[in-house]
């Protein structure tokens, strides 16, 4: 990391040695409430303090991590959510320690083991969450058996803590829009039977763009 008020400055010793070569690679890196958190097939790891007092590493797991770097979402008022090698979606709650809950990681996917099980776990890496404001959920777009591209939607209504499926719906990236038109945009590897991009919204559904 850098040095307080010279981005582009890096001592030697700012740097932090994450896991072993076993837990794989860096997969990524999302800042959620006052920590960094780093992940790797097989590691949750997180970056906290500040350039006055300095900065210092916490493990936080060696066995759980994140396969893919667009598989990981702030979901809010909730966690962190991720998706592990297994195919389990995992959540990362309480990221600081004065949020009213202590650091752990939940299966947030237990309650849908049927679907995990369909999951193509050599394909994960190409996995996309991306948040439905419109419709309070998260969508993680999946490749399930037989395919190595997304093919299926594991959607988590975070209201109301249920979870929901969609098919047919050729997700390779996704976004969505944080104005009053709360769009979700994605875009579609089929180039035969659903080109280009698309878009959700209200009123309309669904249109391609």
């Amino acid at each position: 990391f850098s040095r307080p008020g010279r981005p582009e400055v890096f001592p030697d010793l700012n740097n932090f040695d994450l896991g072993e070569a076993s837990s794989g690679q860096v997969t990524g890196m999302y800042a959620t409430t006052n920590a960094l958190v780093i992940t790797k097939n097989r590691g949750i790891y997180l970056i906290k303090g500040d350039a006055a007092s300095g900065f210092y590493s916490q493990t936080l797991s060696r066995t759980e991590g994140s396969v893919s770097a667009n598989g990981i979402i702030q979901i809010p008022g909730i966690g962190l959510g991720m998706m592990s090698a297994e195919g389990e979606i995992l959540l990362l709650r309480g990221a600081l320690e004065n949020v009213g809950s202590a650091t752990q990681i939940v299966r947030l996917s237990t309650p849908i083991p049927d679907e995990v099980e369909k999951l193509n776990r050599s394909a994960l890496q190409r996995v996309v969450a991306v948040l439905n404001r419109r419709d309070k959920e998260v969508w993680w777009c999946v490749p399930t058996l037989g395919s190595d591209r997304n093919n299926r939607i594991l959607c988590y209504h975070y209201e109301v803590d249920a979870w929901t499926t969609k098919s047919d719906l050729p997700v390779a990236a996704a976004v969505s829009t944080a104005d009053h038109r709360e769009y979700l945009i994605w875009g579609s590897w089929d180039d035969v039977n659903a080109p280009g991009v698309h878009a959700l919204g209200h009123g309309f559904g669904a249109k391609k763009l």
